[in-house]
């Protein structure tokens, strides 16, 4: 059930073009403001970070040791390597507080399936609010009207349909991946057009004597209306 065995597959698709965090506008939706990461954000993304049950769900299992740990997880989003991702800071509109951080953490690498990975949290005292359903949401729709580029990719076989072989033409594609005890990420990325396609297993990042089972899911950009008031 593990990634490492599978096949990974040369194919023609398209990407977004990225812009750098000084060119990109500031998304608004009815209580959240999403914006480029700033380092001065460090401070509220330390404590966000530092909260037990919301690293419990990220692939380092665990909180952050220090601000300086939190300043390093930070640096890939900012210059010069901003236009190299698409994460952003979530505040709210009404008092400005930072309350979370998400986006695409990751554009097609092999440690993944190839495809561009969107990843979130949201500080605890602000879950089951439907907040995080407004940022996936909203960043859809951000993510689906950027600028594209034919790219040439290798992915993950099992990302491609029966017809679909080495160097075929294929839809974009971004992917998500969710704990398969963490029900509450899965509904949200199903509500917001995403569908599940595969799960594996990998080691404990807290515990090496145990497995953690992981679900997978895929969004193809420009294919969904919104649902989300």
């Amino acid at each position: 059930m593990g990634k490492a065995a599978e096949a990974w597959t040369p194919v023609q698709t398209t990407l977004p073009r990225l812009p750098a965090s000084s060119a990109r506008s500031h998304i608004t939706t009815r209580r959240l403001l999403i914006r480029p990461i700033a380092a001065s954000d460090l401070e509220a993304l330390h404590e966000l970070r530092t909260q037990p049950e919301v690293m419990m769900w990220t692939s380092a299992g665990r909180i952050d040791i220090d601000k300086d740990e939190t300043a390093s997880k930070l640096a890939p989003f900012l210059p010069p390597h901003d236009a190299e991702a698409f994460n952003c800071t979530m505040c709210l509109r009404e008092t400005g507080e930072i309350v979370g951080m998400g986006g695409v953490h990751r554009m097609n690498t092999d440690e993944n399936y190839g495809w561009p990975e969107i990843g979130y949290m949201f500080k605890k005292e602000h879950w089951g609010k439907g907040l995080a359903t407004e940022f996936v949401d909203a960043f859809l729709r951000e993510w689906d009207a950027l600028d594209r580029v034919p790219t040439e990719l290798k992915v993950k076989g099992k990302t491609l349909a029966a017809h679909e072989s080495s160097w075929a033409i294929v839809k974009e594609q971004l992917v998500a991946v969710a704990d398969a005890t963490n029900t509450a990420s899965q509904r949200i990325l199903v509500k917001c057009g995403f569908e599940q396609f595969d799960v594996f297993e990998e080691q404990d990042s807290v515990d090496p004597t145990k497995a953690v089972q992981l679900l997978v899911f895929r969004y193809f950009p420009h294919a969904r209306e919104s649902k989300i008031e």
